[in-house]
């Protein structure tokens, strides 16, 4: 599997000599979390500071790493996530995804393994998705994900 890291990593660095800088941007956010849970499993008691990269081309491709840090008894990463991801309109309402993620992590979290996904986002009131992630390594099997979401403004908020 170490090839697939490889080549998913070459991928990423590939993106860094695409298009103009008008149609590319780069994102860094670092969240400092209590406990690291991941699809409802608590995978690390104790603070961490979950930090990702995403490098975004013509809003369509996106490669990202995502890295863990545990702080508490020491520090240690813990777990370092490869992803690429390409999204398309589809309909005026939709936005079809696909993707695939190597979770590179510590023995104790499970070790390494790998996900496929596909998956649709609505343009609706409620914003539903849907998406579905096949793990082809370690555990072989499908997970599915869906999801409403609403954005609303603060009564008084002053922030973006």
């Amino acid at each position: 599997m170490r090839t697939l890291w490889r080549a998913m990593a070459a991928l990423f660095c590939l993106t860094l000599v695409a298009p103009p800088a008008r149609a590319a941007s780069l994102d860094v956010t670092s969240d400092f979390v209590s406990e690291y849970v991941f699809r409802g499993k608590d995978f690390q008691q104790g603070t961490s500071l979950q930090t990702s990269l995403n490098y975004n081309i013509l809003n369509s491709l996106t490669a990202a790493i995502w890295t863990n840090l545990r702080m508490e008894n020491g520090f240690a990463l813990t777990e370092t996530d490869y992803s690429l991801q390409w999204r398309a309109i589809t309909a005026g309402r939709a936005q079809a995804s696909f993707g695939a993620v190597w979770y590179d992590r510590a023995a104790a979290l499970g070790g390494e393994t790998g996900e496929l996904y596909a998956g649709a986002d609505l343009n609706l009131p409620v914003k539903p998705s849907l998406y579905i992630y096949y793990e082809w390594h370690r555990h072989p099997g499908a997970y599915i994900e869906g999801s409403l979401s609403h954005h609303f403004q603060l009564p008084n908020y002053q922030g973006s």
